[in-house]
């Protein structure tokens, strides 16, 4: 890695923090057994063909949905705040997230603001949750089970949204491990630096992405407005674009000018106007459909979203190189008894071990290439859609 690729890790670690999400919600449903095998008997199915899932509060659950919309809220502003810290494709979503230490202290605030929001709404729905679960009883008919409810002190706790902000290692703490063979140090540090510029590339991919979608759309809904065809202008038009030319210049790793240039043609030209006054102004409209329309073919330059260079190759070994040197003279032993491995004396051995593993649960090597999955696209593009756990236990959502 070059020099500058070092100062840029240096950067990471400075002026970057990983963030990491968890929240529950819990959805109300509830598989029911015996009705699905009467289904399927009824029908003349076979066994696990289908099943009926019943929604415990069965027109009672108007607090409920409040609920799980306030903690799904915590979930989308999460995801529309950090980037991916990944070098898969695959579950992007999931895990670690990248988030300057700039944008940390109006982020922490939002946060525990959209928390408390969310703690109000589950309080008000937990006043109710008696009173709808009596309610049901009548709605569900004989699928009414009372057993299948949990308890109002319980209901608190499938609620939740837990955040944690941690720093990034740098690949100087690779120095440390002095009691291990210097060539599979090495070999680390080189795996790991690779494994960073990896996870730059896809942070800032996705950047790329989102910006791009933002500015098709502004293209998209004032080429109409200066067509005269009838259309509706949100004021998120606007808004979102503010949003992501601010994480595009919080995210912008090694400096690079061609990020800044579409970081300020955009505050320029289609940030300087709010969205009502293109809904009685065609020409302007026009005008700046067409901006977005260019800033857009700038945006789709690949190039500029890259920190990593694919010609370059590490000075450092691959982890797979090294060679653990044992001497000669020294012959395996084999015994049927069993022999109690001491604690290790040198503490500074143990310390060692320790960060060695901590670093270990963090490789991962880009050279092996994740398959491409094809997902389909969700018709609802403001939630994230999380799959469905597979057991007939009560059904919550986890988001990580």
């Amino acid at each position: 890695m070059e020099d500058n690729n070092v100062n840029i890790g240096e950067v990471l670690a400075n002026n970057y923090m990983l963030a990491k999400l968890n929240v529950r919600i819990w959805s109300g449903r509830k598989t029911d057994k015996a009705a699905s095998a009467e289904l399927l008997a009824d029908k003349g199915a076979v066994a696990n063909a289908a099943a009926v899932v019943k929604q415990l509060l069965a027109g009672n659950d108007t607090k409920l949905k409040e609920t799980a919309a306030a903690f799904t809220r915590i979930r989308s502003f999460f995801y529309e705040s950090t980037v991916p810290w990944t070098t898969a494709s695959v579950g992007a979503m999931k895990g670690d997230r990248l988030i300057s230490t700039q944008k940390s202290i109006t982020f922490l605030s939002d946060f525990a603001k959209m928390k408390n929001e969310a703690i109000t709404v589950l309080n008000e729905f937990l006043q109710e949750y008696d009173a709808a679960v009596q309610a049901s009883a009548v709605s569900l008919g004989a699928l009414y089970d009372a057993s299948q409810y949990p308890h109002k002190a319980e209901i608190a706790t499938l609620f939740g949204a837990e955040m944690s902000l941690n720093p990034l290692p740098e690949a100087t703490d690779f120095d440390r491990l002095t009691n291990i063979p210097a060539e599979l140090a090495d070999g680390l540090k080189g795996l790991y630096e690779r494994n960073m510029e990896a996870q730059m590339d896809n942070a800032l991919s996705d950047v790329q992405k989102r910006l791009l979608s933002e500015l098709e759309r502004m293209d998209t809904q004032l080429s109409k407005v200066a067509k005269g065809e009838k259309t509706r202008l949100f004021k998120s038009m606007v808004s979102n674009l503010k949003h992501l030319t601010g994480m595009t210049r919080s995210l912008n790793f090694a400096n690079n000018p061609a990020i800044e240039a579409i970081a300020d043609k955009i505050e320029t030209h289609l940030l300087a106007y709010e969205v009502d006054a293109y809904k009685e102004n065609a020409a302007l409209a026009g005008k700046s459909a067409k901006v977005a329309a260019s800033v857009a073919e700038d945006v789709r330059d690949e190039d500029i979203w890259r920190v990593s260079n694919d010609t370059e190759t590490s000075n450092a070994p691959s982890i797979a190189e090294v060679e653990v040197q044992v001497p000669d003279s020294v012959e395996p032993q084999f015994t049927d008894e069993v022999v109690e491995t001491p604690p290790s004396d040198n503490p500074q051995l143990a310390e060692d071990q320790d960060f060695l593993a901590s670093l270990m649960d963090k490789i991962e090597d880009p050279d092996e290439k994740t398959p491409e999955v094809e997902e389909e696209e969700s018709e609802d593009k403001s939630e994230v859609s999380e799959p469905t756990p597979d057991f007939d236990e009560d059904e919550i959502m986890f988001s990580s």
